[in-house]
């Protein structure tokens, strides 16, 4: 469906591909809205490993969305897109997951 997110084992284990950071879970809510065709609200949440130490200054997340064209092509959106961190003071001090 077009609510289906793309995951990987190595892709969402913290550290099992060398990484210090992972997806620890990716769910997508669709809510109404009459200004728009879709609104979506994708969630993620982002773990370190555990002995890692992440200087919050240097971490960059890119996110990006596509659309499906006539049930067959697939570009870059060009919906307007927003962002917001749910975890205050996302700078992964501890083990718990930033959302």
């Amino acid at each position: 469906s077009r609510l289906d997110i793309g995951s990987s084992a190595a892709a969402t284990t913290p550290g099992s591909d060398g990484s210090t950071l992972g997806i620890t879970e990716a769910t997508v809510t669709e809510t109404p809205d009459p200004d728009a065709d879709t609104n979506l609200m994708l969630r993620i949440g982002i773990k370190k490993q555990s002995k890692a130490v992440i200087d919050h200054t240097k971490v960059k997340i890119q996110v990006f969305f596509y659309d499906t064209i006539d049930d067959k092509d697939i570009k870059l959106t060009d919906a307007d897109v927003t962002y917001e961190w749910l975890t205050p003071n996302h700078d992964w001090a501890d083990i718990n997951p930033e959302i």
